[in-house]
């Protein structure tokens, strides 16, 4: 293993990194994010094109029920994590453009919430119509009723 990462050093350099017929992005070759025998690819950016194949290779990809609690576990925010995150963001400022995103996105979902605790009706909506069955006298929407009641009601005789 460690002859053909030395190769792959060798081999490697900026002309072959700017040719199209390969993968390589770094010098030296390497293993992406993760460091492995001195080779990483921290520090470098992928481009707005690579940027962009990775989110259209990922669009409407199905997780497994597997994959999303793995990731639902990782992602729980425990005591250790809290302080992590608090101490990154410690005298953090914010631009004026963004503190107008996060409240518009806090409005919004503000709106959304009104709705859910509505029974997620908007306040303004016209009540559904309701219908009733001659038979046994319930009511209910049109759709369901006529499924179940009218001619088909179990006391229709």
């Amino acid at each position: 293993m460690n002859e053909a990462v030395d190769k792959e050093r060798e081999l490697v350099d900026e002309l072959f990194i700017l040719d199209d017929n390969n993968y390589n992005i770094a010098i030296g070759g390497g293993f992406g994010g993760e460091e492995k025998n001195g080779l990483t690819f921290r520090g470098n950016n992928h481009t707005e094109e690579s940027k962009k194949k990775i989110s259209d290779s990922c669009m409407g990809r199905k997780l497994s029920k597997e994959t999303v609690e793995k990731i639902t576990i990782s992602n729980r925010t425990n005591e250790e994590r809290k302080k992590k995150i608090s101490k990154t963001l410690t005298g953090r400022t914010l631009s004026d453009d963004t503190k107008k995103k996060i409240s518009e996105s806090v409005k919004r979902n503000y709106h959304k919430r009104n709705y859910q605790m509505n029974d997620g009706k908007h306040p303004n909506s016209k009540p559904k119509k309701r219908v009733v069955c001659p038979h046994c006298g319930k009511d209910g929407s049109p759709n369901n009723m006529s499924r179940w009641h009218f001619d088909n009601c179990k006391l229709n005789k």
